[in-house]
This record gives C-alpha cells, sequence and structure tokens, in this order.
C-alpha cells in the first residue's frame, strides 16, 4: 500500500505525442531529446559516467535536479526493477515504476517553469540504472537548478538506510510487494539530511554487516559493506569509485545490526578490527571528516562500537564520536518488522541534533 504523499504512478512508457523513446541509443533519439550530459542537470550520489550519455547507477537515493519549462517533462532510463519518486517544484506527485526501456513522463502541469527531482526509491538489490536525458516539449529548454546544499553527509547503512518496508502499514509483506514499499528518501539518512539543510548519499544496502552479512554461514562474510563502500555501482566491482569528487563534511556509520542477527556471530575481535579498519578507511579518503559511528542502546554491537571510538579518540583521532539511539520498538510495522515510516523519523528526530551539534551546524 503506498501512502497519501505518492499520490500517482507510471507504470510503463507515457510517450509525449510525436516522440519515439530510445535510450538505448539504437536509431534516432526523441525529438525535444536532451542528453546526459547537459551542463544544467544535476546528479547527486554515485554515478557511472564512464559513457557521459549514459551514466549509470544503484545505490539508493541518487537523484536528478534540473529546471525545465513547459507543462511535461520526459525522463529515459534502461530499468526495469526500480522505483522513483518524480518531485515537481518540491512536490512529490508520481512514483515512477519502471517496467521496460523507455520514456517516462510527468505531465498535466502548469505553463512555466518548474523544478524537477527525480529520487531513486529503491535499492541496489534491484538492479542497475541507466539514465539517457530528459525530452522536453518543442520550443523549451533546460535551466539551471538551484546549487545544492553547501553541507555533504554521508551514511553508511543496511536495510535500515534504504528505508527496506518503510511504507508498508503491515509487518507481513510479501516477496512482490517489497519494492514498491520501499522508500530511502524517507529513511533516517535523508530525513536527518533534509532537516540539517545537507546534500545526502547513502551508501547502503540491506543484509549487509560490518564484517558479517544476514545468513552467512561464515562468522566473517568475504564481502561485507566495507568491501561494497570502494565500488561506484552496488552491483559491480568496477570501476573504482573516486572519493575526490565528493567530499562530505560529516559520515554517519550504522552498521553492525546483521552482524548480530543470524549465527554464527562474529567475534567481538573480528568486529572492532574490522571497524576499525573500516574508520581508517573512511579516513584515508576524507581527511577532515567527521564520523558518528552509530548503535542502538542495548544492542550487542553497543559496547564494541564504543570501544572502538574510545580507541580512535585515545590514538588521537577526535573526530570520531560514538552516537546512541533508541530503537523504535514501537513503530516496526515496516516490512518484516522493520521501521515504518514513522519509526524512521524517530530515529532522525535523535540522529539530527547529534550531528548538528557536533558539526555546529
Amino acid at each position: 500500500m503506498r501512502l497519501s504523499h505518492s499520490i500517482a504512478k507510471i507504470m510503463c512508457c507515457a510517450v509525449l505525442p510525436g516522440c519515439a523513446a530510445d535510450p538505448a541509443g539504437t536509431g534516432s533519439p526523441p525529438a525535444g531529446a536532451v542528453p546526459a550530459n547537459d551542463p544544467n542537470i544535476q546528479y547527486s550520489g554515485r554515478f557511472d559516467f564512464t559513457d557521459p550519455l549514459a551514466p549509470r547507477f544503484d545505490w539508493p537515493a541518487v537523484s536528478l535536479s534540473t529546471m525545465f519549462q513547459g507543462t511535461s517533462i520526459g525522463i529515459l532510463l534502461t530499468d526495469g526493477s526500480n522505483d522513483y519518486d518524480a518531485f515537481i517544484d518540491g512536490v512529490p506527485g508520481q512514483v515512477i515504476v519502471t517496467g521496460s526501456t523507455g520514456q517516462y513522463t510527468v505531465g498535466g502541469l502548469g505553463s512555466g517553469t518548474h523544478a524537477f527531482q527525480l529520487v531513486k526509491r529503491t535499492e541496489a538489490s534491484y538492479g542497475i540504472a541507466t539514465f539517457h536525458g530528459f525530452v522536453l516539449e518543442a520550443g523549451t529548454a533546460l535551466l539551471p537548478p538551484s546549487p545544492a546544499p553547501s553541507r555533504r553527509i554521508e551514511f553508511v547503512g543496511d536495510s535500515l538506510a534504504c528505508g527496506y518496508g518503510d511504507e508498508s502499514l503491515s509487518s507481513s509483506c510479501a516477496a512482490n510487494q517489497r519494492r514498491a514499499l520501499e522508500n530511502s528518501w524517507l529513511a533516517y539518512g535523508p530525513l536527518t539530511a533534509r532537516a540539517l539543510g545537507a546534500e545526502c548519499r547513502v551508501t547502503s544496502a540491506g543484509g549487509t554487516g560490518l564484517v558479517h552479512n544476514y545468513g552467512d554461514p561464515n562468522p566473517v562474510s568475504a564481502v561485507p559493506m566495507p568491501a561494497l563502500y570502494a565500488r561506484t555501482l552496488e552491483n559491480s566491482p568496477s570501476p573504482n569509485y573516486d572519493f575526490t569528487q565528493w567530499i562530505p563534511d560529516a559520515v554517519v556509520v550504522f552498521l553492525g545490526g546483521n552482524d548480530f542477527l543470524t549465527t554464527p556471530y562474529p567475534s567481538q575481535t573480528d568486529f572492532q578490527d574490522g571497524y576499525t579498519k573500516f574508520i581508517a578507511l573512511l579516513r584515508a579518503n576524507y581527511s577532515a571528516v567527521r564520523i558518528f559511528c552509530v548503535s542502538f542502546f542495548g544492542e550487542t554491537m553497543e559496547s564494541y562500537v564504543s570501544n572502538v571510538v574510545a580507541a580512535a579518540n585515545a590514538a588521537g583521532d577526535a573526530n570520531v564520536q560514538f552516537v546512541e539511539m533508541h530503537y523504535p520498538s514501537d513503530q516496526l510495522t515496516g516490512c518484516d518488522s522493520h521501521p515504518n515510516l514513522t519509526g524512521q523519523q524517530q530515529m532522525a528526530n535523535e540522529l539530527a541534533p547529534a550531528v548538528q551539534t557536533a558539526m555546529g551546524w
């Protein structure tokens, strides 16, 4: 079930009159097509720009923003598994549900200039998408979008950060329902960032741990979240991510729940060593970033994370901080007993003041 903010769904190609979608580039582009490398398109998140006319992406909450003239805008996507929120003038109006290669059009708007933002609702497990540009009405053009916020926060996490099942009203979700009920934009990370006036990136993957992934029969997994962190695309080991192209002011690490959710658990030593190495990786790429290491009160990992932070501080890194939050135990109607929208908001309400105070924002 979609909640009230998701007003409508675009299920398949809704092609503008006289236009033929061809995002794969096998023929002529649609009339009015604006290429993906147009300078008036603002990208937020990790994108693979190996082909600047067809950037690829898969992490949750990545977004595209622009300003345009006219009563409609078409989005050229090669994607068959992900969902997106389409924002017009800051208001979420339509949910784009991809099903095939094609053009997805947001229309019926008043004439004039509009701000447009496309935000990926779903996590990377739904596959890699490719953006091929926008399609505008004849005689109209893209305009520069508003500048991105100067403050920057990255959130590194698991299914909680992905917004897994957060729009559900029942913890029991069939497999074919989960995609429609996931909204990363309303998870605690983007909520926290918006409360603080910051641009955010969500580098998170459901089921991943700091050293042990959910359901792994081994106590230490081959590819936990830190191993994915160096990737531009979660679903592809190459290309490597260029950490110089977007430097965050703060990184929030909220990992460990999956490490101790299914047996065999990692040892305290393995967990703390893995966490220490991940902090070192963050510090190597972002020398001045403030790192927030988050845990819920009372969880197995709480004392372990606290130990890692204390050790980092003792070693001279004062920019590593431990943050405790309360588990939203009365708001777990999200799929498979994950936090619902209210629970995600409660988490953001606790996290935002901690980040704001530490950052002096």
